[in-house]
């Protein structure tokens, strides 16, 4: 779970510069590599993003939480595709792919920017269940139970 966040960040920006590049791509074997480096990155993204989700939420609302989160991701991509084509048809498929990219880019950069805010709402939740402690608690705890020196 530690560092999922930073994975996410991570991914979506090479995504995104993989998006960028395979837009001016128009030889083959240079675009495989592309694209199998930004499947990678997407999976990436998924997965991540729905273990910290599945973690977080409490238990009786999770059901609620993954519907809105497949919602988002797969229910929502007809009309990505729909604008995408429309961007295709108007500008052609490389500028489509280009803007589409620029967006996910200024998309990731706002995520990074604002991942230790994240990070900060999520540490609460990680140290009630138990994935990481609250180190000023450990260290008292540790202040208390060290048993003082004894003088001979």
């Amino acid at each position: 779970m530690i560092g999922l966040g930073s994975n996410i960040a991570a991914a979506s920006f090479i995504f995104s510069i993989c998006l960028i590049v395979f837009s001016f791509s128009t030889n083959l074997i240079f675009s495989l590599p592309i694209l199998i480096i930004a499947g990678f990155s997407m999976i990436i993204i998924m997965a991540a993003s729905n273990t910290v989700i599945q973690t977080i939420v409490e238990e009786n609302k999770r059901g609620r939480i993954m519907s809105l989160f497949v919602l988002a991701f797969i229910g929502m991509s007809p009309f990505g595709s729909l604008i995408a084509g429309f961007m295709g048809n108007v500008l052609g498929v490389g500028h489509s792919l280009l803007v589409s990219g620029i967006f996910c880019l200024l998309g990731s950069l706002v995520f990074i920017k604002n991942l230790g805010k994240f990070r900060k709402a999520i540490r609460p939740v990680y140290e009630k269940i138990g994935i990481i402690t609250n180190l000023t608690a450990v260290q008292e705890t540790t202040i208390l139970i060290t048993p003082p020196e004894k003088e001979f």
